[in-house]
C-alpha cells in the first residue's frame, strides 16, 4: 500500500504526483521572481525529503513491479522513473541554495530537528546543505553507480550530471564526472526475498558517453531502440547533460560540445 501511494505522490506518469509539482513550482517562481517566499517552502520541503530519500529501497519487494525495466531496482519509484525525480531533487537543491540562509527557514527546521531528534540541528544554512547533499546529491550519485536510479540511454547520466555539478566538491564531482564517460558492464545479483528468488542489478560502472555516440548513434542522430520517442529521448537527455557540463568550468574533462560524433 505505502509503496502505491509514494507511486501516485511521486510518479512523473501521474497527474496526483504534488510532492514533484510543488517542488518545481517553487524553484520556478523563485528563480523567476526571486521573491523569498517561494525560496523558503521549496528549501523546507527539498530539506525534508533529503530527511526521509536515503531510506527509500525497492529492491525488497520484487512484486511490485514499478517501472524497472524487470532489474527488480529502485527507490521511491523503478529505476527507470527514478531518473525524473532524482533530478529534479537535485535541480531544487541547487537553485534554493540561498534561500537555506533564510532566518525563517533556519528557525522552522532547527525546531523540527530538535522535535524529531534528528542527527543533524540545522541551525545554520551549511547544516541544512549538508542535509540535503549526504541526503539527495550524494545519494543520486552512488545510488547512479548501483542501478537504483537507472534508465534509458541518457537518463541516469542526465541525474549523475546533475547531482554532481550542484554538489560542487572535488573530488567528488570530477569522480562522477568521469563516470559519465566510462565504459560499463552491470552487474546481476540473485537476490531471495519473501520465499521467492530474483535477478536484480547491483552495480554500473560508467555512464557511456564516449562509446555510446562512437557506437550505437547513427549519422542521423537516433540510437538503437525501437520507439521514435526513446530514440529522441537518448539526445534530449543528453544534451541536457552536455549544457550541465559545458558550464561547469570547475571541471571541463568531459565537454560533450567538443565530441565530434556528438
Amino acid at each position: 500500500y505505502v509503496g502505491h501511494y509514494q507511486h501516485q505522490l511521486y510518479s512523473p506518469m501521474t497527474s496526483a504526483n504534488i510532492i514533484v509539482q510543488a517542488i518545481n513550482a517553487f524553484r520556478d517562481a523563485y528563480l523567476y521572481t526571486g521573491d523569498i517566499k517561494y525560496g523558503r517552502a521549496g528549501a523546507i520541503l527539498i530539506d525534508r525529503i533529503a530527511d526521509v530519500y536515503p531510506s527509500y529501497d525497492l529492491r525488497p519487494y520484487p512484486a511490485y513491479q514499478n517501472s524497472h525495466g524487470g532489474t527488480n531496482t529502485g527507490k521511491i519509484l523503478g529505476s527507470i522513473w527514478e531518473t525524473d525525480i532524482s533530478r529534479d531533487f537535485s535541480l531544487a537543491y541547487d537553485a534554493f541554495y540561498p534561500a537555506f540562509d533564510d532566518p525563517q527557514v533556519i528557525d522552522y527546521l532547527s525546531k523540527k530537528a530538535t522535535q524529531y531528534k534528528l542527527d543533524n540541528p540545522k541551525t545554520s544554512g551549511n547544516m541544512i546543505r549538508e542535509n540535503c547533499e549526504d541526503g539527495i546529491l550524494r545519494e543520486v550519485i552512488e545510488a547512479v553507480k548501483t542501478a537504483r536510479v537507472r534508465g534509458n540511454f541518457g537518463m541516469h547520466q542526465y541525474s549523475m550530471a546533475a547531482a554532481a555539478v550542484a554538489l560542487d566538491t572535488l573530488p567528488e564531482t570530477s569522480d562522477a564526472i568521469d563516470w559519465l564517460g566510462k565504459a560499463t558492464s552491470p552487474s546481476k545479483v540473485t537476490v531471495t526475498q519473501f520465499g521467492k528468488e530474483y535477478t536484480a542489478y547491483s552495480s554500473n560502472s560508467g555512464g557511456e558517453f564516449l562509446v555510446k555516440f562512437l557506437t550505437d548513434v547513427d549519422r542521423d542522430g537516433f540510437g538503437n531502440e525501437v520507439g521514435v520517442g526513446y530514440n529522441q529521448s537518448w539526445l534530449t537527455n543528453s544534451l541536457n547533460a552536455a549544457e550541465i557540463l559545458s558550464r561547469y568550468e570547475r571541471y571541463q574533462a568531459l565537454d560533450l560540445y567538443s565530441n565530434p560524433k556528438y
